[in-house]
């Protein structure tokens, strides 16, 4: 069963698109139809999952979810459609797969881009046949009533073009497509995200609850949030707060990395994005340090640039690497931005 927590990350947030998902959502539950989600890492596509079976009428029964990615190639068979006692060694008893323990309510396939081809054209059959048939029981066919809701980060339509994907699988799974958007495309929900993770993260280590400095909410928004998303924000409160020694939090307990992350990207757009910023970002003071955010980022860039200098001996090209810089010359430039110049006794 689902449990019906209390707003649920993924779900947190008043931003267009959210609502917009949110509309999806609810008209996609009263339909029996497969779903396929799709989402970069992080975004929260397990909980859209859960959403949509908690609103349909199984709810009451099973919400099973399996990730595909995690299963060595060799036991996906088996872990969705059981085996019999015999059928392969250590077999010792039989046993059922996903399928069968989600029947009668739902079975998210998640990571479904990476199944294997060959268990892609069983799982097309059981799709279209509503019945499996365990491994080793090949005259037992056993009749399912399952809703598939299947995910991914990739782009199917990209993996069928280099035929790492069925393209008949691909219309099965897809009568209706959920699009989880990145933390980048919503920014305006960091801030309700940041609250709940706070409180979340106190509750669960028996802290107070510090209050969350308006100047850190716009510091946080400037992250480009590519990696993991609503994920990687949770695990940025919880450093923020475990570094927090007063009643808020403040820019200055925002990791370094975070803070100095667009120092080392060399994207136009996130250049032209900083230059924007940077006026805005002058006047977000840090109350205790007196230090707008501009001055806080630039501290924590020489920092980081610094120590990568002295672990690589000073050696410029060397660092450039470590720090994900294509061109050294660029280095050189961020070096004479930030102030940054080699001891002479080196």
């Amino acid at each position: 069963m689902v449990k019906n927590n209390d707003r649920e990350s993924g779900f947190i947030g008043e931003s267009p698109v959210i609502q917009e998902m949110r509309r999806l959502i609810a008209r996609v539950a009263r339909v029996p139809s497969n779903v396929l989600i799709t989402g970069e890492s992080g975004t929260g596509k397990e909980l859209i999952a859960r959403e949509i079976h908690r609103m349909s009428p199984r709810s009451a029964q099973p919400f099973i979810a399996v990730n595909c990615a995690a299963i060595p190639e060799n036991l996906v068979e088996s872990e969705l459609f059981g085996f019999e006692k015999g059928a392969f060694s250590g077999a010792m008893r039989t046993s059922k797969g996903k399928f069968e323990l989600a029947d009668g309510g739902t079975l998210m396939l998640d990571e479904i881009g990476d199944m294997p081809l060959a268990v892609q054209a069983k799982l097309l059959r059981v799709l279209q046949e509503n019945e499996i048939t365990r491994l080793g029981g090949e005259h037992k066919v056993i009749k399912i009533n399952v809703r598939v809701i299947a995910a991914t980060h990739r782009d199917l339509e990209s993996e069928i073009e280099e035929s790492r994907f069925r393209q008949d699988l691909f219309y099965r799974i897809c009568t209706h497509i959920v699009r989880v958007p990145p933390l980048r495309e919503r920014l305006e929900d960091i801030q309700p995200l940041t609250v709940h993770f706070v409180q979340q993260i106190c509750q669960r280590f028996e802290m107070p609850v510090p209050a969350v400095h308006p100047s850190t909410i716009a510091a946080l928004q400037q992250y480009h949030w590519r990696k993991n998303n609503v994920r990687e924000l949770e695990n940025v409160v919880e450093r923020m707060i475990v570094q927090c020694d007063g009643e808020q939090l403040l820019p200055r307990h925002i990791p370094k990395e975070i803070l100095a992350a667009d120092v080392f990207s060399e994207s136009p757009e996130t250049g032209q994005a900083n230059e924007k910023l940077s006026g805005a970002l002058s006047i977000d003071l840090d109350p205790e340090s007196g230090k707008s955010f501009q001055e806080l980022k630039q501290d924590a860039e020489r920092q980081i640039v610094q120590q990568h200098l002295e672990e690589n001996e000073w050696h410029i090209t060397n660092t450039a690497k470590a720090l994900g810089i294509a061109n050294h010359s660029n280095l050189i430039k961020i070096m004479k931005r930030l102030g940054i110049k080699k001891p002479k006794d080196e």
